[in-house]
C-alpha cells in the first residue's frame, strides 16, 4: 500500500520502494563450489570497479557445451560434480586475489584474469592445444569429457566499459564455437583486427 506524500487531493503521488531481488535461472545443486558463485550482476560490478581501478585485466566467457547431453547420460548429479570439479580447476589455474568467477546460466561462466601470468597459461595454452580447456574426468568407471569454448576480451583495448567488455567476449565465444574455428578458444582482437 502506498503513502500519499503530498495533501494535493488532485494528484496523487505515491511513495514505494524496490528491493533487488537475486535471480537464479538454474537449479541449485547444494554444491557450494556452485551455488556460492557470484552472478552477472556480481560479474558487472567487479569488471566496473576493475575498469575504476586501471586494472589490466581479461574477461574469459567460458560455456560447458556438452553438459546438456552429460547431464541426460549420467544424470544431472553427475554433471554438477563434473561441474563443480571443473571451476575449481578453473579457480586454482586462473583466478587470483582481484579476479573471480561468475555463474552467467546454467552453463555458462565468466572469470577475470587480472595476474599477467595466469593470462599467459590460457594464451600459451590454447596455443599449443585447441582442446586446452576441456576436462576429462574420471569418477569410479564413468569417464566424461567436458566440452569447453571460451571468448576472451581484454580490458582496456577491447572495450572501456563492463557491459561492452562482456559483449566483446560473447562475440568471440560465438566464434569459438564455430566448428570451422580451428580452437576452442578465441580473442576479441583476433576477430576485430
Amino acid at each position: 500500500k502506498g503513502k500519499r506524500l503530498f495533501e494535493d487531493q488532485n494528484s496523487a503521488i505515491i511513495m514505494g520502494t524496490l528491493n533487488p531481488m537475486k535471480t537464479k535461472h538454474y537449479l541449485s545443486s547444494n554444491i557450494d563450489e556452485l551455488d556460492l558463485l557470484k552472478d552477472q550482476n556480481d560479474m558487472l560490478v567487479s569488471m566496473n570497479q576493475l575498469f575504476k581501478d586501471n586494472r589490466y585485466f581479461q574477461l574469459v566467457v567460458i560455456r560447458l557445451k556438452n553438459m546438456p547431453k552429460i547431464n541426460e547420460t549420467h544424470g544431472r548429479e553427475i554433471g554438477n560434480m563434473l561441474m563443480a570439479e571443473y571451476i575449481k580447476k578453473l579457480r586454482t589455474t586462473f583466478v587470483t586475489e582481484s579476479g573471480n568467477i561468475f555463474r552467467v546460466s546454467g552453463i555458462e561462466f565468466a572469470i577475470t584474469i587480472t595476474d599477467p601470468r595466469k593470462m599467459d597459461v590460457l594464451a600459451n595454452g590454447m596455443k599449443s592445444n585447441p582442446t586446452f580447456l576441456n576436462l576429462v574426468m574420471q569418477y569410479g568407471s564413468l569417464s566424461a569429457e567436458l566440452e569447453v569454448f571460451a571468448g576472451i576480451a581484454i580490458g582496456g583495448s577491447d572495450a572501456t566499459d563492463e557491459h561492452k567488455l562482456y559483449t566483446a567476449a560473447s562475440q568471440a565465444l560465438k566464434i569459438a564455437e564455430n566448428p570451422q574455428f580451428s580452437s576452442h578458444g578465441c580473442y576479441y582482437k583476433d576477430i576485430v583486427s
